[in-house]
């Protein structure tokens, strides 16, 4: 513990121990990170793969795939796989309620992700003092 004149503690050892506590947070989710890259490409190729078979029970005139079901996969990260997966197949790409739809539900994900973000950054910060 660092301590200036008269022995008072400097604010930074707090500092310090809020780094440090977020260094340990940061090495328990990389040895996790793995499983999550793993789960994270399953949900995309579903998403691409889902894209795929809509549009071939459309060509086919059979019962299509509600378009909820289409864009859900976006609220869990899978928008890369949708995205990927409308041009690929050239399926839902003029179809604007749709689109609106994988928006919205783009920004919804990503805000949860920075309010997960904030709140641990919040955690670690508070739990320095």
């Amino acid at each position: 513990m660092t301590r200036g004149a008269g022995g008072a503690t400097f604010a930074r050892d707090g500092y310090a121990r809020g780094v440090n506590e977020f260094e340990r947070i940061l090495a328990d989710v990389g040895a996790r990170w793995s499983a999550v890259a793993v789960l994270g490409a399953a949900l995309n190729a579903y998403a691409f793969a889902q894209m795929g078979f809509d549009k071939r029970r459309a060509r086919l005139g059979r019962r299509r795939i509600p378009e909820a079901r289409l864009a859900a996969p976006v609220l869990l990260g899978g928008l890369p796989g949708v995205i990927l997966g409308m041009a690929f197949f050239r399926h839902k790409t003029s179809k604007g309620a749709f689109q609106v739809r994988v928006a919205l539900y783009a920004a919804a994900f990503f805000a949860a992700v920075a309010g997960l973000g904030w709140w641990a950054l919040e955690k670690v910060a508070w739990q320095s003092y």
